[in-house]
């Protein structure tokens, strides 16, 4: 379980990041995409544990969430990179 509670960790703060960026980057939009869909996740996972636990569906929901994640986290360094040039 302390690996599911990392990857939900990694979320948020990808979550607050994406909110950070700055209304004129030209990643806002999709650091907002991006935004959303970590949450849609997030809600997905907390309906999973609210219901019956049956560890393969946590796996995908997990590995789903941590690929957002890595997205999310490419976006922000690319948006970093912009405003260091």
């Amino acid at each position: 379980m302390l690996e599911a509670e990392i990857i939900l960790s990694q979320a948020r703060t990808a979550i607050d990041l994406l909110d950070r960026l700055s209304a004129d980057s030209q990643w806002a939009h999709r650091g907002s995409g991006y935004r959303g869909a970590l949450l849609r996740a997030l809600d997905s996972i907390h309906e999973f544990e609210l219901t019956a636990r049956d560890r393969q569906t946590e796996q995908v929901l997990l590995a789903r969430l941590q690929n957002l994640i890595d997205a999310s986290f490419d976006l922000l360094e690319k948006a970093a990179m912009e405003l260091i040039k």
